[in-house]
């Protein structure tokens, strides 16, 4: 991106609540997360991320407006009428009954307008982020750090991985979409004041001295983390810190996945299967063999048999559990550990951690 270009020259920046350092360890911190994340996956991985500040509007208006306004009251009345199975049912009716008399006034103050967002192609890449944006409005707390202005550009220009979205809505275009919210609102504080059950207000002239802010608000940081050559991309909210990526992308150790689902290979099934098949050719052996069995002989032969089964079929089922707990356990908290010899108690990155991080193999026997 061209971002002399197309970057506009703004009043003010709305900074992030957190650095680009901070970024990566909420980043890494989800990485290392999942069931068959490989055991590398923090060591190997090349993580890069972006600044991104989308740009708005924000419109100060100084008026004086002259108004008319005319009130209206209930009234209700009941009819007769038939309903749809031919019975005569009295229905309520309520109307509006205007007063003759109009009310006129004078309306002076200032008004801050709602954020307009200058350019919402983003909001398509992170829907979940872009959420709080498309209602924006004065009660979104952004950190109030603003940066000086003449430093700004310059800052963003040496930076590659800043990305300063540009302007695609006219001032023009941004004052009417305010504006309009502005006459609603100025509407709504007439008609509170005015008695009545309803009120038309309308304006026979405002005087209005407008001024206009052009700022750039902190929205997320984009990036992309790179493991044995397969580039993922993820995003991070810019003010909640929420992290954004797609699972169904992240690398998996399917060596380890081979190995939890060993505990439930099919040997075990048909050591099962098999148990139970002799257990039921013994007893029909004996059935064969036998001149009489009794009634309660039989039910404690099919209460065997039925013990038997069971076991057969819940042992294997917990070998292969355990089996693969301690797997998915030791595997986590070697991530864990390499997780923690990157950033230690800090959010800033050790120097020279990998180098002090211990393989799969030591890490277990120590």
């Amino acid at each position: 991106m061209n971002t002399e270009k197309m970057v506009v020259q703004p009043d003010i920046l709305y900074d992030f609540a957190f650095n680009r350092n901070k970024c990566e360890y909420l980043f890494s911190k989800r990485l290392i997360e999942g069931k068959y994340t490989p055991n590398d996956i923090l060591v190997n991985s090349e993580i890069s991320c972006a600044a991104c500040f989308v740009p708005a509007y924000q419109f100060h208006i100084k008026y004086k407006a002259d108004w008319t306004a005319a009130v209206g009251y209930h009234k209700t009345t009941y009819s007769q009428e038939r309903d749809e199975e031919g019975n005569m049912i009295t229905k309520e009716v309520i109307s509006t009954q205007w007063d003759s008399n109009l009310y006129q006034g004078v309306k002076t103050g200032e008004y801050s307008s709602p954020i307009v967002i200058a350019n919402t192609e983003i909001f398509n890449d992170f829907p979940n982020i872009s959420k709080k944006y498309r209602r924006a409005n004065k009660n979104i707390q952004f950190d109030k750090s603003a940066k000086g202005i003449p430093l700004l550009l310059e800052e963003f220009h040496q930076d590659s991985k800043a990305n300063l979205i540009p302007f695609v809505k006219s001032e023009s275009a941004a004052f009417d979409e305010a504006h309009s919210d502005f006459i609603d609102g100025l509407k709504k504080e007439i008609r509170n004041q005015l008695p009545g059950d309803r009120q038309r207000v309308g304006f026979d002239n405002i005087d209005q001295e407008k001024s206009i802010q052009k700022m750039y608000l902190p929205f997320c940081y984009r990036g992309s983390y790179k493991y044995r050559g397969e580039e993922c991309e993820f995003a991070v909210d810019g003010i909640t810190e929420e992290v954004f990526c797609n699972e169904e992308e992240k690398p998996v150790d399917e060596e380890r996945q081979k190995r939890v689902g060993a505990g439930f290979h099919p040997f075990w099934w048909a050591l099962s299967i098999g148990s139970i098949l002799s257990v039921a050719s013994l007893i029909a052996a004996s059935v064969i063999a036998s001149d009489v069995i009794k009634a309660s002989t039989l039910w404690n032969i099919a209460g065997g048999v039925f013990c038997v089964s069971l076991c057969s079929l819940i042992v294997p089922l917990l070998i292969g559990a355990t089996r693969g707990s301690h797997i998915v356990r030791d595997s986590k908290n070697y991530r864990d550990y390499t997780f923690a010899c990157k950033y230690g108690d800090d959010i800033n990155e050790n120097d020279n951690w990998k180098d002090k991080i211990l393989d799969f193999e030591q890490f277990m026997d120590t």
